[in-house]
């Protein structure tokens, strides 16, 4: 089977009576003239969040057939794959006790992903000068957007400080230089060496010199693009990320191009950029995150809902990207089943990750059906007292152990897990509200105003920060055009 294909797969079902301890599945992996394959990997995966089970995955002997056997009665998902490639997801298989499945599935070549538009319907045209135009949804939102950004950055930029060659010293890369200028090796190489010794400047004179010599050369106008952000020229540097993108479409150029764009605010076109990456490379987990992150920045909570689950069910083990999922504020999105059901899952997959199971708190707090919902409360308090047991510098569970407490009117207690978390983190500007709200229920009027005052405090100055860089981040001024217009 080429390389060229990718793998798709279609499951099909039926149930055989077994006598088992435990539940099992079994089947036969075909290509589409029906004959076996062998080596192709079965995963099967608990698909519901309360399982305890693990991730298991078998190859296909010569037969072309698999077995899984010890499982726990509910329900699977299963995911074909063969070698770099991966078919799609299928689920849900059910299971009971002593059951036993057949699930025989077909890897069925299906043609590559088109190619990337060769002509981008949007073209960026500027930048703003320091002006700060908004986002979508209220202010809490919008931070959560500047959060997620962030995030999304933290996955990009693959290192492009390449050392110029094994021994090679500044003195003699330069005297190569002075020799043949005319040598693209040489320039390109200088140019790398000084990038990874962070001289941005002189570094892009070879790496643009290296350019003018050979421009169909898609590294060096990532390496470009890379020293231009560092020497704060985005707009030289976005358009250097597209052109090393449209001379090899590979996903770290895509995606480096995409979070460009949504660095500076520009998420219709990274929205553009992101999917045209997630059509050549479906398994890869941070272009489907850049995509729901552009989708969220622009206001698009159902789009960006539908990217965010994809991410994590892409391998439900990951912890990446479900600590996005923890990020979001978009009630849209945090009121879903959907986002509890994965958090769920999380804490299931990761009992010991102390952010897993502060998450599926939160989430579960704000799905509660009301303030008498006792059975939601109490589950939340253990799952918070879990994360600080496992971490006990987390002060997000700490404020939000608070919260639960001043909800069931025990202030006492709230008061001293909101000191625990400012002992953690004296910045944590709720946290001195909501502790002025617990010294105030406990009738303390005098340390209620301390914490009020000391909220406003930095409440004020985190505003002015926050004003200060957004009125620094240079937005990108694009516009949008119909793909057959030039």
């Amino acid at each position: 089977m080429s390389k060229a294909h990718r793998l798709i797969a279609i499951a099909g079902i039926a149930a055989i009576a077994g006598s088992s301890h435990a539940a099992t599945l079994h089947g036969t992996v075909r290509d589409t003239d029906g004959a076996v394959v062998a080596g192709a990997n079965v995963q099967v995966a608990p698909a519901m969040a309360d399982r305890t089970n693990i991730i298991q995955t078998v190859s296909t002997d010569a037969q072309g057939q698999y077995s899984i056997s010890s499982l726990a009665a509910g329900s699977y998902t299963l995911t074909v794959s063969m070698g770099s490639l991966r078919g799609s997801t299928i689920r849900p298989v059910s299971l009971t006790e002593n059951d036993k499945k057949t699930v025989d599935l077909v890897l069925k070549p299906v043609a590559a992903a088109a190619e990337f538009f060769d002509e981008p319907t949007f073209a960026v045209a500027g930048v703003t000068e320091n002006t700060y135009v908004g986002g979508h949804g209220s202010e809490t939102v919008m931070r959560s957007t500047e959060a997620l950004t962030k995030a999304a950055a933290s996955l990009e930029k693959t290192p492009t400080g390449i050392p110029a060659a094994a021994g090679a010293e500044e003195k003699s890369l330069r005297a190569r230089v002075a020799a043949e200028p005319g040598d693209f090796l040489a320039n390109d190489q200088l140019g790398r060496f000084l990038f990874a010794s962070g001289d941005y400047t002189e570094a892009l004179v070879y790496l643009k010199k290296a350019a003018e010599l050979n421009p169909k050369q898609a590294a060096v106008h990532h390496s470009i693009a890379a020293a231009d952000e560092r020497v704060n020229d985005p707009l030289d540097a976005v358009r250097e990320y597209q052109k090393a993108a449209e001379l090899d479409p590979s996903e770290t150029n895509l995606f480096d191009w995409g979070t460009e764009l949504l660095i500076h605010k520009a998420p219709e076109p990274a929205v553009q950029v992101f999917n045209s990456g997630i059509q050549r490379f479906p398994l890869s987990s941070r272009m489907l995150l850049g995509a729901a992150v552009a989708a969220y920045a622009r206001g698009d909570f159902s789009q960006a809902a539908r990217r965010f689950f994809q991410a994590a069910d892409l391998n439900p083990a990951d912890p990446v990207p479900y600590m996005f999922l923890g990020k979001l504020q978009a009630p849209q999105i945090t009121q879903s089943d959907g986002l509890l059901e994965r958090l769920a899952r999380f804490a299931a997959f990761q009992p010991q990750n102390a952010w897993a199971n502060y998450y599926y708190a939160v989430a579960l707090w704000n799905r509660r059906k009301s303030p008498d919902d006792t059975g939601t409360r109490e589950r939340v308090e253990s799952l918070l007292q879990k994360a600080v047991r496992l971490d006990p510098r987390l002060a997000p569970a700490f404020f939000e152990s608070g919260v639960v407490y001043l909800d069931k009117h025990d202030t006492q207690e709230a008061i001293r897990v909101f000191k625990k978390a400012l002992e953690i983190d004296p910045g944590m500007e709720q946290a001195h509200y909501d502790l002025a709200q617990a010294y105030r229920q406990s009738g303390n009027l005098q340390e209620a105003q301390k914490e009020i005052e000391m909220f406003r405090k930095l409440s004020e100055a985190s505003a002015e920060q926050l004003a200060k860089q957004r009125s620094e981040l240079q937005q990108f001024v694009f516009a949008l055009k119909s793909p057959a217009s030039n």
